[in-house]
């Protein structure tokens, strides 16, 4: 069901559907969609509809806010736009995302998001992301993909969605240039459980120090043990290292690694 709440109504040549101009009642978690807008043309003949202005559309945990989304009542897909003054932002859980033109099924939530950005809770901070798109697929389909390592634990994933970037930055840092930042070829989140990083490269200062020898994982489960946050020292015959303790993910089998990594003398490390 959908329910579309606007603002402020535009009749002209588009058909005006009265059922869906209800007040926001849908109960959270309901599975109910809904649109609000300062104003909205709605054709009734296609069920498509165009919003502008201050849009939100929300189903269940997800949220999207822009200044303009068109949406097909039909197949239940929309695109949101940004504009000079507004960028796209969606909202699943905690996880918050923002980019240029977001392309999205609100039924399985499968979609793509161009240019984004974010940032979602872990340990006691943020993690913020940034120069990549986006592809948000469903999970048991990222598992036949291989996009999803191991299995997923259950009550503790929110919603059904994982998250896909591509060649992204991302650091606890929040500054315009952090002082240091992880680079991967990919890295999947999966809210409200865990991120895992492909093979990250590890930048400090801007330059690079070296790689992680394997897929590096961020639990964003509460109580969480994961260090994320590098601590860097340097050795006279090691070089510069970096300190980091993860879990380590192979398939099903979970450890927790515990490396120092050298720009000499390449790693040192522990399983447990």
């Amino acid at each position: 069901m959908a329910w579309i709440r606007p603002l402020k109504v535009l009749v002209s040549a588009f058909a005006v559907l009265l059922f869906f101009f209800c007040p926001l009642r849908a109960a959270a978690g309901d599975g109910s969609i809904v649109l609000e807008a300062d104003r909205v043309e709605y054709d009734q003949a296609s069920g498509f509809a165009v919003a502008t202005g201050r849009v939100r559309i929300s189903r269940d945990l997800i949220r999207v806010f822009a200044p303009r989304i068109e949406y097909s009542a039909v197949n239940h897909t929309i695109e949101a736009f940004s504009d000079a003054d507004s960028r796209v932002v969606l909202f699943h859980g905690a996880q918050r995302l923002e980019g240029e033109l977001l392309t999205l099924d609100m039924i399985s939530g499968e979609g793509l998001f161009r240019n984004a950005s974010g940032s979602f809770p872990a340990e006691k901070g943020e993690i913020h992301a940034s120069g990549a798109d986006v592809t948000t697929i469903r999970i048991k389909e990222g598992q036949r993909l291989e996009s999803v390592p191991g299995k997923v634990q259950k009550g503790l994933v929110e919603g059904d969605q994982v998250y896909l970037w591509s060649d992204v930055g991302f650091t606890t840092c929040s500054d315009d240039n952090p002082h240091y930042q992880l680079v991967s070829k990919r890295l999947v989140v999966i809210p409200g459980y865990r991120v895992v990083a492909s093979k990250p490269a590890i930048y400090v200062g801007g330059k690079y120090l070296l790689s992680y020898p394997f897929d590096y994982v961020i639990d964003l489960s509460e109580g969480s043990r994961t260090q994320f946050l590098p601590q860097v020292m340097y050795e006279g015959d090691k070089g510069l290292g970096v300190s980091f303790g993860a879990p380590l993910v192979m398939g099903d089998v979970n450890a927790r690694w515990k490396a120092l990594l050298w720009s000499e003398v390449d790693f040192e490390g522990a399983l447990s």
